[in-house]
Parts: structure tokens; C-alpha cells; sequence
């Protein structure tokens, strides 16, 4: 296994820890557990890059925070971002989604707000699926 010949290199004298491969070893012994579960369950994504991505409109976006004038500005800001990046994922098309979501969520009762989800959103209106 990987791991073992990382291991087997650590304890190599000629090579140095802080030479390039010294580093190297010692970064995927450090990572063995969470690399480890990519090798056993291949639907775990080796890296972060979807959710760096949708971070990254945040990360950009935030000199433009400061006009929104408030704390709870800020806070219903953070809600439609979360709620945007939500309908992507579940595969909508996130401006059809929040302008039928807004038209909808009055008429809702509390007890089928579930229903209002991305997921079960496009679910059931696979219409809006992008």
C-alpha cells in the first residue's frame, strides 16, 4: 500500500525531512486518513474545488457588502447567496428558482416548507432544471 513505502521513505536516512521528498512524505502521512476514505469510497472527491468555487462570489463580492447599509442587510444577503448556490447544485436554473420561490413562499403553509428546497424543488418542477 501507498502508505506503508511512505512510511518505509520516513525512516530512509538519506533522505532528508526537509529536503522536497522529505516533505512530501511526511504531507501524505499527515493526509493518510482523509486520503485513506477517497481510496476506499471513490465518491468522495479528492479535492474542494466546487466549494472554493461557489466561496469564491463571496471572497469578490465583498467590498459590495458594505453597501447594504446594515447588519440584517448583510445577513438576508448571506441567505440569498446560500439559497443561489443551493438551487446550482441541485441542478436549477437559480433565477427562475428565487423569482417562483419569492411567488411561492407566502402561499406556503409552515408545514410543507420543505417543499420550497432546491432539492425537493427540483424534484418536483423538473421544468426548471438548467
Amino acid at each position: 500500500m501507498i502508505f506503508v513505502r511512505a512510511f518505509d521513505l520516513q525512516e530512509d536516512p538519506a533522505i532528508s525531512p526537509d529536503s522536497t521528498l522529505g516533505k512530501a512524505v511526511t504531507y501524505l502521512i499527515n493526509q493518510a486518513e482523509p486520503l485513506q476514505l477517497n481510496l476506499e469510497d471513490a465518491r468522495v472527491p479528492i479535492h474542494n474545488n466546487h466549494a472554493e468555487q461557489d466561496l469564491r462570489h463571496v471572497a469578490i463580492g465583498r467590498k459590495n457588502y458594505m453597501t447594504f447599509a446594515s447588519e440584517k442587510g448583510g445577513e438576508v444577503a448571506a441567505r440569498l447567496y446560500s439559497l443561489v448556490i443551493s438551487a446550482k447544485h441541485a441542478g436549477l436554473d437559480p433565477e427562475a428558482y428565487v423569482r417562483e420561490l419569492l411567488s411561492a413562499v407566502s402561499m406556503t403553509p409552515d408545514k410543507e416548507i420543505a417543499k420550497l428546497t432546491p432539492w425537493a424543488w427540483a424534484e418536483a418542477h423538473p421544468e426548471y432544471r438548467i
